[in-house]
């Protein structure tokens, strides 16, 4: 139902919700732009081989990217 998270967490109350602050670019170690684009290009070269159905795909939120914006 439309409660399932609040369900599921009082059956684990060892889970804990936790929020993310956006990646500050400036403290980063330097190379996380290759690191981006590498991991776009990988995600991209499998999500264009015929084994994944495009109704397979779904958006994921633990990094902030959307695969519809790709």
């Amino acid at each position: 139902g439309k409660n399932w998270p609040q369900a599921f967490y009082k059956r684990h109350p060892e889970l804990k919700a936790m929020r993310f602050k956006a990646l500050d670019w400036e403290r980063h170690d330097v190379h996380i732009y290759d690191k981006v684009v590498n991991w776009f290009a990988l995600i991209g070269k499998e999500l264009a081989s015929s084994h994944i159905l495009a109704g397979n795909i779904y958006n994921m939120d633990e990094i902030g990217v959307l695969l519809s914006v790709l």
